[in-house]
């Protein structure tokens, strides 16, 4: 119970794209394709607004307030 609600905490939609990833790499055929799956999820989230709340919330010395995806 601890550990789910830390993940509480954490932006959905990277916890949304990591459960993707990890789903995909038990039948991936190939590390190409897991790393082509990684760089897919890492730009979309990078542009997210996910990630402009956790960069001003660390300046800001707060915890993140993530909008619902």
């Amino acid at each position: 119970m601890e550990i789910a609600e830390n993940l509480l905490t954490k932006s959905p939609l990277g916890l949304r794209m990591t459960k993707e990833a990890i789903n995909i790499s038990l039948d991936s055929p190939s590390l190409e394709t897991i790393m082509q799956i990684e760089n897919r999820s890492q730009m979309l989230c990078s542009t997210s607004m996910d990630l402009l709340e956790g960069v001003n919330a660390f300046f800001e010395k707060r915890k993140p307030k993530y909008p619902k995806s």
